[in-house]
């Protein structure tokens, strides 16, 4: 079996998960590439890679089997068009990209050079959901009738760090919706077997003005010594949402919840079951029947979330060792990714108007 070969395009917080994850696959890292050489260089000698530089182009030039971009996301755009044009298996990290227009030509353009892609929304590989997503396709759930649930974390819940997150040019006009609200959304049009049709979005930014000392930000006038910032972006978000087939479904989103570390909880209706699990108790399942209770079952080969990366590089690859997408892969591709980009800005011009409905129209 040919060993195969991956690059690794920013070398940050997240790409550095991505190296580990590839080096314990036993995959070889033939490039990293980060803006920082001696980064760079130490990353590699930690984890045996080949090469490593700061020219994006060398991996152009490369024969590796396939490309990981970590890079921020004002940058996917155009690293992804040449990736693609020079027809390289990729798997990108959320979002895609921020406009519509852009997210649909990378998809044809995936298309057009016969590339596999994936997205990085590793919610899906946590083991206990393919049990969830098997019950719910059995005929013994029933039709699925309703959707609903949250994702909630205390990441910037004051004091919060001043992060990238909050740069518009990096990170866009969002933030709680296409950080978390990404994973909400692809999980529950993945366990359902539905996709969002339509929406319409609330968002809060609780706090606009903000004080910032030594890189990290406080409420508006809380401490004696700071400077002053704004911040657009938003903190919290409802959603209301439409599915096909009649399908209704809402959400919760938040970024500043005290004591929720990462808590992404969802709950399916059937026409004749009902089921709910949450990420902090990943491992459990809990299944309702009328007249018959409650049956909690404790999904026995559990993983923790940081396994679930890992999860999903494995299926991407085994699809790469043999050369084609087998039809049964459950790997989010760049179909995937285009459609989140699509649900994020639909949120964004319903919250912005007022929560009016947007459609979803691919």
């Amino acid at each position: 079996m040919k060993k195969l070969k991956a690059a690794v395009v920013g070398i940050g917080s997240i790409g550095i998960n991505h190296v580990k994850a590839l080096h314990g696959m036993g995959i070889e890292l033939a490039w990293l590439i980060d803006l920082d050489l001696n980064h760079a260089k130490t990353v590699a000698a930690e984890y045996d890679a080949t090469n490593y530089s700061t020219d994006f182009a060398d991996v152009l030039d490369s024969d590796v089997d396939c490309i990981h971009l970590c890079t921020p996301p004002n940058l996917h755009y155009d690293q992804m068009t040449q990736i693609l044009n020079r027809g390289f298996n990729v798997l990108c990290e959320k979002p895609l990209c921020f406009e519509d227009q852009q997210a649909m030509e990378l998809y044809q353009l995936a298309r057009k050079h016969n590339c596999l892609t994936a997205i990085d929304f590793n919610v899906r590989f946590h083991l206990a959901l393919t049990e969830v997503k098997s019950i719910i396709e059995s005929e013994d759930f029933g039709a699925v009738r309703l959707i609903h649930g949250s994702y909630l974390q205390e990441f910037h819940a004051f004091p919060a760090p001043l992060d990238w997150r909050y740069n518009k040019e990096l990170a866009g006009n969002m933030r709680a919706m296409t950080e978390i609200g990404s994973h909400w959304t692809d999980l529950a049009q993945y366990l359902s077997g539905k996709k969002i049709t339509a929406l319409s979005a609330r968002f809060a930014n609780f706090s606009p003005e903000r004080d910032l000392h030594e890189g990290m930000m406080f409420e508006k006038d809380s401490i004696s010594v700071s400077d002053k910032i704004t911040v657009e972006s938003e903190d919290a978000v409802i959603l209301n949402m439409l599915f096909e087939d009649g399908v209704i479904g809402s959400c919760i989103l938040s970024e500043v919840s005290a004591g929720r570390i990462n808590r992404l909880a969802i709950e399916i209706t059937g026409s004749r079951k009902n089921i709910w699990w949450n990420s902090e108790d990943n491992n459990v399942i809990n299944i309702g029947m009328k007249n018959a209770g409650i049956n909690t079952f404790v999904y026995p080969f559990g993983n923790s979330f940081g396994d679930t990366l890992g999860f999903l590089f494995k299926a991407f690859y085994k699809d790469i060792q043999r050369g084609y997408a087998d039809e049964n892969s459950r790997y989010p591709t760049l179909y995937d990714g285009m459609r989140n980009v699509l649900i994020c800005n639909a949120a964004y011009t319903s919250a912005t108007n007022q929560g009016k409905w947007v459609e979803i129209k691919i």
